[in-house]
């Protein structure tokens, strides 16, 4: 998997350097790719380039045309996480240094722009324009979608009251879309037939808001002070508690507090205890099960039980 990610990161950064028209563009996305590469290395789990990789094979022998494939899904990948960085006002040191909106645009090129000409190339390994074409027609909605739920999100944290459901759509949109493409179109380029790519197209999904919900909840429980909550992120344990608690009005002021200047260690610990609780912890672990009980589903109707077998880790990071 090293080798593949290694190689997926050099064909960014050739893209970058042959596609961009001026040197700036060139220096400032080459900059973003770099730090992308360094958050990335150190995850246990990079899901643009293992789960894909997993799924791909799963149908036939790893090859060269996959790094194309997963250039484009991590500078898709990276695009979303600098544009999630700069809206929980958590931007790497690195990046700062670039002025905001041309942050912004870079972003945006690693999303399309980029990711595009990295699918081009997969014309040199003999892919039909066919299937090229319809890869393109899936990232762009996806791109869609993603974009759509990061709106939804910012609205939400801009103090808008919302419930249970609406956050759950948000996290379908963000990132449940996200893990879906990158299944599904490894699917479509390893040949699988319709039934197939339905199927993990539906286990991305899953796979993809039992993955976010998680991350959520450590976030809150796992930190001294939740980053969620001092940008005044609604996740679900906050939306369900919201709506649930005896104390929603306190929740309410504690929250406004979290999310200001002043945030100190306790007051998420307050927050902490209310949504506790409210029972929103058991709550978000049935979900998370829910969830992940039919990502497995899904999975083993498309591979096979045998070969379903090679993604319990990756599901277990499912698990709160």
């Amino acid at each position: 998997m090293k080798s593949y990610f290694d190689r997926a990161f050099q064909l960014l950064y050739e893209l970058i350097h042959e596609e961009c028209e001026t040197v700036a563009c060139s220096r400032f996305l080459r900059i973003c790719a770099e730090v992308s590469r360094s958050k990335l290395k150190g995850y246990n789990f990079i899901p643009s380039v293992e789960l894909p990789l997993r799924i791909y094979s799963c149908f036939c022998k790893a090859d060269s045309k996959l790094v194309p494939f997963l250039s484009a899904c991590t500078a898709l990948h990276c695009g979303a996480d600098i544009l999630d960085d700069i809206a929980d006002r958590d931007i790497p040191a690195r990046l700062r240094k670039i002025d905001s909106d041309i942050l912004v645009l870079s972003a945006f090129e690693l999303l399309n722009f980029v990711s595009h000409s990295a699918l081009e190339r997969l014309k040199y390994y003999s892919v039909p324009e066919k299937i090229v074409a319809r890869l393109k027609n899936d990232f762009d909605k996806t791109l869609l979608k993603m974009l759509q739920g990061q709106t939804m999100d910012l609205a939400a944290s801009a103090g808008e009251t919302v419930s249970v459901q609406h956050v759950g759509n948000i996290v379908a949109m963000k990132s449940g879309s996200q893990i879906e493409l990158f299944c599904r179109a490894a699917a479509i380029l390893a040949g699988a037939n319709n039934s197939q790519i339905e199927n993990l197209s539906l286990f991305g999904r899953y796979l993809g808001i039992s993955l976010q919900v998680s991350s959520d909840c450590n976030d809150i429980w796992c930190k001294k002070t939740s980053s969620d909550l001092k940008n005044g992120r609604v996740t679900l344990p906050v939306a369900f508690a919201l709506k649930t608690s005896s104390k929603k009005g306190i929740l309410k002021k504690l929250l406004k507090t979290a999310a200001g200047a002043d945030s100190r260690g306790y007051t998420h610990k307050k927050i902490r205890n209310i949504i506790k609780d409210s029972g929103a912890l058991m709550y978000v672990a049935l979900m998370t099960s829910v969830y992940k009980r039919k990502a497995c589903n899904f999975l083993k109707r498309a591979v096979g039980m045998k070969k379903s077998r090679l993604f319990l880790d990756i599901l277990n990071r499912a698990s709160l």
